[in-house]
């Protein structure tokens, strides 16, 4: 059995922009739980950006698209790490402190069957089966 708080990834990062907090920015996901992935990503982006914006009022349209790109791309070079994280905190969110080998290894295998098109319900639903098989 492993803890699960052990389990987590680590993000990969650049802190390009001094005053965007990637991390938090990633983790946003978390507290989503139904909506396409590719809906929420979209969201958790254009809220940041439009943060960033309201606390540089002098940015430009081009600055924003580049903000965009650039958060756009972080989630890309994230993403596995980021749906494994997430699926972690969900059972954590449940009361799981430990999985064992057999369940951490499905988890792996659902986050490579994940692409944005995914349905986070659908993501929480297949990883609450996996949890019932699996005990």
């Amino acid at each position: 059995m492993k803890e699960t708080q052990l389990l987590y990834k680590k993000f990969h990062t650049r802190e390009k922009y001094k005053d965007i907090d990637e991390i938090k920015i990633l983790t946003a996901l978390y507290q989503y739980s139904v909506d396409s992935l590719e809906a929420v990503v979209s969201r958790i982006i254009n809220e940041a950006v439009l943060g960033h914006m309201n606390l540089n009022l002098d940015s430009t349209i081009m600055q924003m698209l580049a903000l965009n790109d650039y958060l756009s791309s972080l989630f890309i070079r994230n993403f596995e790490a980021l749906i494994y994280n997430y699926l972690i905190n969900y059972l954590e969110k449940q009361g799981i402190e430990e999985i064992d080998e057999t369940l951490e290894e499905k988890l792996y295998e659902l986050v490579k069957s994940v692409d944005m098109k995914t349905n986070l319900e659908d993501l929480l639903a297949a990883l609450d089966e996996l949890c019932m098989v699996n005990h």
